[in-house]
């Protein structure tokens, strides 16, 4: 066994004075809220660049990337052919990408969807727009869309001055979500708020 008597806790009092036991704790506070910060810092960095990964999305990137269904609806409109190529369920918004083809065109004619939509994105290629837009969840289900024509001016033979531009609506046709089979629970959001 041992022949050390046992230590005298009375006598540690006597050592350690409040001095050293305050810096003890100072660095010990120090300490903790060093590493406090730091990992707060860390976690407000990851939880805004995890937002913002989450919301700089375009309305093509989050519908091309939401589930949802592909009708292949065709719609004419005009000399414009319109398919609806999916309807997504974005959460609080109902996204859609479209193609509108106007293959008898004039050059310089282009076909877009009116800008009422609440957020869109279009890409032209030649004859064709692919056009993706998020809107809120329509109460009846309907979504009417408007399709307008533009026509670029080019410089006259006998003038050299350029024409104005034209612009006028071709037509409107209506996506029927209930007619599609859309799950009810998507488009009757808007009535339960």
């Amino acid at each position: 066994m041992n022949d050390e008597a046992p230590l005298d806790l009375r006598s540690l009092a006597e050592v350690d004075s409040p001095e050293v036991v305050s810096a003890a704790l100072r660095r010990w506070r120090r300490r903790f809220l060093t590493t406090g910060g730091i990992v707060l810092a860390a976690a407000v960095v990851f939880i805004a660049a995890l937002v913002w990964a989450v919301l700089d999305k375009s309305p093509r990137e989050r519908i091309e990337t939401a589930a949802g269904i592909r009708p292949g609806l065709v719609f004419e409109v005009g000399d414009t052919t319109i398919v609806v190529r999916k309807i997504a369920d974005l959460g609080d918004d109902i996204g859609i990408a479209l193609v509108l083809a106007a293959p008898d065109a004039a050059d310089g004619v282009r076909h877009y969807l009116s800008t009422s939509l609440s957020d869109l994105d279009m890409e032209d290629d030649e004859r064709a727009t692919e056009a993706w837009f998020l809107l809120d969840p329509p109460e009846d289900g309907r979504i009417e869309v408007a399709v307008d024509r533009e026509r670029d001016c080019a410089l006259t033979d006998e003038e050299a001055s350029p024409c104005r531009s034209q612009s006028r609506r071709i037509g409107t046709f209506v996506i029927d979500l209930e007619t599609l089979d859309v799950d009810r629970s998507i488009w009757e959001k808007g009535r339960s708020e």
